[in-house]
């Protein structure tokens, strides 16, 4: 509730109260990751509001900033270029990675100018970055990747990265071993993986 009431002020501009209920939500769960997200973004708009006056090109100020071009209606938002030496590129992003969130805030069923206005930013200044990748592994891979089911899904422990799919298959209901045994086949004739990853960006 709390995380809701800081989102809803966030919004409005009452960024005092917005830091207010995300601080409170910490207080009751030190653990609460969403809100200690929600608290940095907090910070991160507000210190962009000047930047984001005078009728600023949205997707423009992203390409120079980031380096990155958007496909126009997709969902979630999908790079369509990330060039060599951009911010972006070194920053670990890819073209085809899909847009999902920034510290934790959701970014389904934004237009593209909108996922600019999240991503953009003083110079200096940080944002994290949930993407949606897809990684085929070729058969006779070396799969050492140690698994949990986290709260947020089936984890990749060590990196965070969240695994959404084995072969076109989701993992919202599949036991942890049944997952375990379905990637290790993987050895035999390569498999399809759709993941979620963070990134922390430093804008320039």
């Amino acid at each position: 509730n709390y995380l809701y009431l800081g989102g809803q002020a966030l919004e409005g501009g009452d960024f005092g109260s917005a830091r207010g209920f995300f601080q409170k939500a910490l207080q009751i769960n030190p653990d609460f990751s969403e809100a200690a997200d929600a608290l940095e973004r907090a910070d991160d708009f507000e210190k962009k509001q000047e930047l984001l006056t005078g009728g600023l090109d949205l997707l423009q100020a992203l390409k120079k900033q980031w380096g990155i071009t958007l496909e126009e209606g997709k969902d979630p938002a999908v790079i369509r270029e990330a060039p060599p030496g951009s911010l972006a590129e070194r920053a670990g992003l890819a073209a085809g990675d899909g847009l999902i969130a920034t510290w934790s805030s959701s970014l389904a069923f934004l237009p593209a100018g909108a996922v600019a206005k999240e991503l953009i930013g003083p110079p200096g200044s940080k944002i994290k970055v949930t993407l949606q990748r897809t990684v085929n592994l070729p058969a006779g891979a070396l799969l050492e990747m140690k698994l949990s089911m986290g709260r947020l899904g089936l984890t990749v422990v060590g990196s965070g990265d969240r695994i959404i799919s084995i072969g076109g298959k989701s993992t919202r209901y599949l036991p942890l071993e049944q997952a375990r045994k379905t990637i290790q086949a993987a050895r035999d004739k390569g498999m399809e993986l759709v993941i979620h990853l963070d990134l922390k960006v430093t804008r320039e």
